[in-house]
């Protein structure tokens, strides 16, 4: 795929993206109070795409900022399992079916709408991820 860093249409109110990814962490509050990181990746996927939404923006001095935003939803049943804090609790990144990259990419703002949805949990893998408990500690 070739075009702009996260793969939208450059120039276009609110232009689609579509960041890639092996997985993501989000924190759990256990009962203890205690936070801690699960990574969460798909086992009918190896690399997907997000849902998410990206512009440029000119500041005065001429230099351009290009800002990309993940699109969040409800959670899945796991997913409000695990993310159960912060300020969006029982939320989950947006993450297309390979079906639908071409309606979130190529498709009106209706059949961009029609496939956010929340992802399969049975499909959804949970581990609990000590890197980022490590770089958190430094």
């Amino acid at each position: 795929m070739s075009g702009p860093p996260c793969g939208g249409v450059p120039g276009t109110a609110a232009s689609v993206a579509f960041p890639p990814a092996a997985g993501f962490y989000e924190w759990h509050l256990n009962e203890a109070g205690q936070k801690h990181p699960f990574f969460i990746h798909l086992a009918d996927q190896e690399v997907f795409g997000f849902a998410g939404l990206w512009d440029r923006s000119v500041l005065a001095d001429g230099t351009a900022v290009e800002s990309c935003a993940i699109i969040t939803m409800p959670g899945n049943d796991l997913m409000r399992q695990v993310h159960n804090t912060g300020n969006n609790p029982h939320r989950m990144p947006a993450i297309l079916a390979p079906a639908a990259y071409d309606a979130w990419l190529s498709g009106g703002a209706g059949e961009a709408r029609a496939v956010l949805g929340p992802y399969p949990q049975d499909v959804m893998a949970c581990v609990p991820g000590r890197y980022a408990s490590q770089l958190t500690e430094k």
